[in-house]
Formats: structure tokens, C-alpha cells, sequence
């Protein structure tokens, strides 16, 4: 389990430096997201990912790390096609800032089904939402409150992942 929490400790950490990242309601979008590419923000997000990526292959659960690992891909793979087209169209900038927001609290949502505790959350960072109220933030509908299970989204977030900013 001390993988775990170091992972939700980078998840955090990641999902703090998204959230300034994605222009949501409640925050002052000024110039979208393409203003934060080649800021400091971007290498902070690489090694998070990267760390995040690291600590997962220790876990054991081999059947989740498989599930999980190709969304992790995704999302790094997504941050490198956002850096390299920072002179793409905004509004375009600004979904794939949502998706990696999504993507990042959706692997938290899901790790936090495997432990039987509250994770300890480090005051420096952004708590993370549970799955309901992060899909209305990212503009998805869903019918039900909070008990929306990760699983069942991590193929979706995935595909639109890949798919963005190509």
C-alpha cells in the first residue's frame, strides 16, 4: 500500500498543476491554457506523470496496472502533442487540458477503490473530486450523484485521449 500512497500523493500534486492548467468554472481562464506551455508548469507535469507511471509498475495488482497503464500512456503522450502544438487552435488547447484534469482524477477515483481508507491528503494541493462531481466539471452529464465508478470510464478517457490533438 505504500506505493498507493505515494501515488496518491503525485496524483494530487498533478491534479493541483491541472487544475490551474484547465480553465473551469470557478477559476479566471485568462488566454486559456495554451498561456501555461513552456512555462515551468509543463517539466512539473512530466515528472508527475513520470512518477506516478513509476510507482504504479511496483503495485501489485497486475489486472489494474494493466487497465491503467495505457491511460497513464495516454495522458503523457497527450501532454507531449500539447507542448508541440502550442500554436493550435485554443478552444483545442483548452479540451485537452480538460481530458488530462479528467484523466488524472479519474486514476484517482479508481486507486482509491482498492484501500479501505481515506487517502492522506497533503494541504500543499487541490483535493480531488469525487467521480460525479469531476465529470460535471469536465461537462459530462451524469444522471448520478458521486457514485459514478472510475472503471467504467477509463476506455472512453483513453480513446479521447489518443484521439485529441491529431
Amino acid at each position: 500500500m505504500r506505493s498507493l500512497e505515494s501515488i496518491f500523493d503525485q496524483l494530487e500534486r498533478c491534479h493541483t498543476g491541472l487544475a490551474d492548467l484547465f480553465p473551469h468554472e470557478g477559476t479566471r481562464a485568462i488566454g486559456g491554457s495554451s498561456i501555461f506551455i513552456g512555462t515551468a508548469l509543463f517539466p512539473a507535469l512530466k515528472s508527475c506523470f513520470k512518477s506516478i507511471r513509476g510507482e504504479l509498475r511496483k503495485w501489485t495488482n497486475l489486472e489494474a496496472r494493466k487497465e491503467l497503464e495505457p491511460l497513464l500512456a495516454a495522458a503523457e503522450e497527450l501532454l507531449l502533442r500539447m507542448e508541440k502544438g502550442r500554436k493550435q487552435d485554443a478552444e483545442l488547447i483548452n479540451k485537452a487540458a480538460m481530458l488530462l484534469y479528467l484523466a488524472n482524477g479519474t486514476l484517482w477515483n479508481y486507486l482509491r477503490g482498492f484501500v479501505h481508507y481515506e487517502p492522506p491528503h497533503d494541504a500543499r494541493y487541490v483535493r480531488v473530486e469525487p467521480m460525479g462531481p469531476l465529470l460535471r466539471r469536465c461537462g459530462r452529464e451524469t444522471d448520478r450523484e458521486d457514485r459514478v465508478d472510475p472503471k467504467q470510464v477509463v476506455q472512453q478517457i483513453c480513446a479521447e485521449l489518443d484521439a485529441c490533438l491529431r
